[in-house]
């Protein structure tokens, strides 16, 4: 049985999907929306794309953001709470529904976008593993969170201040480019050095972007 606690949270959740997804169904006729152009089916043959949204040096979550493998480790820390297992059911679907898209690798994105959804899951995951850790006792864990959080880091400030697009640039993209591990996003940004920013010209794109939808 669920605690009240989580019978709370996961009321509210299902409260706040439940819009969305009449939404989608009486506009779209698909509980995915307009995304349902995308969906390949859930079969093992696409289920098994999903690897790429894990491993792949250009889209995988594992090399874009390395720290969330500790999402791994705290769940095991939770001692499997009913409310928990539900969290990890959801970030499954969720690979796995992408992953069956007929485009899985999210287009000229930046990393798995496809994954942000997952995020606050992680982060309570990841929060319950670091909770556990003690500086004495677990110095080789922490040094090896330390270079997985400082390359998380590295990429992020990729993202922001490099021109990854020029990668998406260079050629078409598809899954097996997304499986190049001698064509890499990352480092084409990196390697054409850091892109001049303008915040005032920045600022008035995004404005112009909110106005225009």
């Amino acid at each position: 049985m669920l605690k009240s606690d989580n019978r709370l949270y996961y009321a509210v959740g299902c409260a706040t999907g439940l819009p969305f997804a009449a939404y989608n169904l009486y506009y779209f006729g698909s509980i995915m929306g307009g995304m349902e152009i995308l969906f390949g089916g859930l079969n093992i043959y696409n289920i098994c794309n999903a690897l790429g949204l894990l491993v792949s040096p250009n889209r995988g979550i594992l090399i874009y953001s390395p720290i969330v493998v500790l999402a791994v480790f705290g769940y095991f820390k939770s001692k499997r709470d009913p409310f928990y297992n539900l969290m990890v059911l959801s970030i499954l679907a969720e690979i796995a529904i992408y992953g069956s898209f007929v485009m899985w690798s999210s287009g000229g994105s930046y990393g798995p976008r496809f994954m942000t959804g997952m995020f606050p899951y992680i982060a309570i995951f990841m929060g319950l593993y670091i909770n556990t850790l003690s500086m004495e006792k677990n110095k080789l864990a922490i040094l090896c969170m330390s270079i997985l959080f400082a390359w998380s880091v590295f990429v992020q400030i990729i993202g922001v201040a490099y021109p990854y697009w020029l990668w998406a640039q260079a050629a078409n993209i598809d899954t097996a480019r997304a499986w190049d591990w001698h064509d890499m996003e990352i480092f084409t940004g990196f390697y054409a050095g850091p892109k001049e920013i303008h915040p005032i010209e920045g600022l008035k794109s995004f404005l112009a972007y909110c106005t225009h939808w």
